[in-house]
């Protein structure tokens, strides 16, 4: 796959149907004792309107996020929340419904519950960057913290 840097996407976007998906593939590099509450590979996906908001940035049909985590609790994808869209970067953001981390079962044993797991996803258009933070009611117990990896992204 080309990589594409993410300026070009506004200009591709001018000139794509309204209804015509267009895919984000990030490739995210998560390690420490947390990792897995974030995926290696997150996939979004955008259908744009064709028109545009005052500033003349687009506007979405609708906008949905993927990837192993979101596939195992919840199906095939959430719908994200475009948070931020600037010449600067673009931040979304989506929830997992009862979420359980890679053992299936640790906050189970922990809690007796499962939890809903937020994250925020920012992509910094000059560069590709990622940068990816999650954020649980889980991890109000001592000594957690919130999850937070880097990465880069593709058209």
């Amino acid at each position: 796959m080309k990589i594409i840097n993410i300026l070009v996407f506004f200009a591709f976007l001018t000139i794509s149907s309204a209804a015509h998906a267009i895919d984000i593939r990030c490739k995210i590099q998560s390690t420490g004792p947390d990792a897995d509450w974030i995926a290696e590979d997150i996939i979004i996906s955008l259908v744009p309107t064709g028109t545009y908001t005052i500033g003349g940035l687009p506007k979405f049909e609708s906008i949905e996020a993927t990837d192993r985590i979101i596939r195992k609790n919840s199906g095939p994808s959430v719908q994200a929340i475009l948070q931020d869209l600037s010449e600067k970067r673009m931040t979304l953001t989506w929830t997992v419904d009862d979420f359980k981390d890679e053992t299936g079962t640790k906050l189970l044993k922990l809690r007796h519950q499962s939890y809903d797991l937020s994250v925020r996803l920012t992509i910094y258009r000059e560069t590709n960057k990622a940068l990816v933070t999650t954020v649980s009611s889980a991890r109000n117990y001592p000594g957690n913290r919130n999850a937070r990896a880097t990465g880069n992204c593709i058209l």
